[in-house]
C-alpha cells in the first residue's frame, strides 16, 4: 500500500520465544489493550471516493494510539476483502517487533462476516520467525515477526486486528519521533491518530504536503493530541 507522510510527531497468555542464540525471551503475549487505549466500539464505515482497488482490499479503519509516558504503541486495522487478490494478500498477518527492547501484545484477530464475528486469535497457532529483510545486504537487525495464518478468508470478509508494541529504541536516548500518514493510494475510510504526551515537554510537529492541526486536551500532567477523520480522494479530511 503506497503512502505519503502527512505529519511528523516528535485471562493472560505468555509465549516464550527462542532468539537466534537459543535464549528464551518472554517478548510476546496475548492480552486486552491497556486501560488508556480508547477502543472504537462503533466503527465509522465511510466508503472512500477513490476507486483504486488494485490490492483487493479497502481499509475501513486505521487507528494508531501512542502513549509516550508508557512507551506503548497501539495499532488497530479493519480492512474489507473486495476481490480474490485481496484474499491472497490477507491470509497472513505479520506483527513485527525487536525483542532486544520491545514486547509485543496481540489483543484481537477477528473476521467479521455479515452479522457473524469469528475469533481467529489462537495463541498456539502463532508462529514466530526471524526477519530476513536485510540479509541480502549482510545486515542483521534482530527483529522478529509473530505470524498468524488466517484460514477460510472470503471476499466480503472484514479482517479486524489490534496489537500493542511496548518499548522504544534506546538509540533515541529518550527522545520521541513518529509519523502519521494521511495520504494513501489504497482506499481508506476512517483513520485516527491519538497521542498521549507529557504536558510540560515540548512537542514539535512538522507537516509535509498537508496541514492538519490536532485537537489538544489536557488532563493534569498529560496532553492528548488527536487527529481523526475520513479519507477522501487519497487525502485526509477532518
Amino acid at each position: 500500500m503506497r503512502k505519503c507522510v502527512g505529519a511528523l510527531l516528535v485471562c493472560f497468555t505468555i509465549l516464550s520465544i527462542r532468539d537466534s542464540l537459543g535464549n528464551t525471551t518472554d517478548s510476546f503475549s496475548v492480552a486486552p489493550p491497556a486501560s488508556w487505549v480508547n477502543t472504537l466500539e462503533s466503527i465509522p464505515d465511510q466508503s472512500p471516493t477513490t476507486n483504486r482497488l488494485d490490492e483487493g482490499v479497502r481499509f475501513i479503519l486505521l487507528d494508531d494510539q501512542v502513549n509516550v509516558l508508557q512507551d506503548e504503541y497501539y495499532h488497530r486495522v479493519v480492512k474489507e476483502i473486495t476481490n480474490v487478490n485481496g484474499v491472497q494478500n490477507s491470509v497472513q498477518l505479520n506483527f513485527d517487533f525487536d525483542p532486544s527492547y520491545q514486547q509485543l501484545t496481540i489483543h484481537s484477530v477477528l473476521i467479521r462476516r455479515g452479522t457473524n464475528i469469528v475469533n481467529r486469535l489462537q495463541a498456539e497457532k502463532i508462529k514466530v520467525i526471524q526477519q530476513e529483510r536485510d540479509l541480502d545486504r549482510n545486515i542483521y537487525n534482530g527483529a522478529l515477526s509473530a505470524v498468524i495464518f488466517l484460514e477460510d478468508v472470503r471476499v466480503g470478509d472484514k479482517i479486524d486486528f489490534a496489537y500493542t508494541v511496548h518499548g522504544s529504541n534506546p538509540i533515541l536516548g529518550g527522545r520521541f519521533v513518529d509519523t502519521f500518514t494521511t495520504q494513501w493510494s489504497t482506499p481508506v475510510g476512517y483513520q485516527r491518530f491519538r497521542l498521549f504526551w507529557p504536558a510540560g515537554r515540548f512537542l514539535g510537529i512538522k507537516n509535509q504536503g498537508v496541514n492538519i492541526p490536532p485537537t489538544v486536551k489536557q488532563n493534569g500532567e498529560v496532553k492528548e493530541y488527536l487527529v481523526a477523520g475520513r479519507a477522501k480522494q487519497d487525502k485526509f479530511c477532518s
